[in-house]
């Protein structure tokens, strides 16, 4: 049984022949995906337990092109499922806020970048001006 935010769920009826499955999808599901082609791309997600599910992604023959369908496994049973359909990157409102403050301190003149560096120079970087700190907290403190 599936449940959640889903729209339409039914029964599939599955016929095995060789080695190939035939999946008939009864009329709920069937008018949920409208007009579609005779070719799907699948995905079969495996879970922890062994249960498994297939997602079977088209558009409508009357569509635009879709975009790329990503499914990441996040946990053992859990997964991520994303369409990408015009390459624009989406971000939470959180990491939005963030990117705007940054932004409006960086046009402000408040907030300094560094010029492009690997990690272990950044490393240290970062080294260097803690030391300094701390140097310069041990003489405060000697005061």
């Amino acid at each position: 049984m599936i449940t959640g935010d889903i729209a339409a769920a039914a029964d599939v009826t599955v016929n095995s022949k060789g080695g190939s499955a035939t999946a008939t999808l009864k009329k709920v599901l069937r008018d949920r995906l409208g007009r579609m082609g005779n070719h799907l791309s699948g995905a079969a997600l495996q879970f922890a337990n062994g249960q498994a599910i297939v997602l079977l992604a088209g558009a409508a023959t009357d569509a635009p092109a879709a975009g790329e369908v990503r499914v990441r496994q996040t946990g053992r049973n859990r997964f991520e499922i994303e369409l990408d359909e015009d390459g624009a990157d989406e971000i939470d409102e959180v990491t939005a806020s963030f990117l705007r403050l940054k932004k409006d301190q960086f046009e402000k003149g408040q907030l300094k970048l560094s010029a492009p560096m690997s990690a272990s120079d950044w490393k240290s970087k970062t080294d260097q001006e803690l030391a300094e700190a701390r140097r310069l907290i041990a003489s405060h403190g000697a005061k």
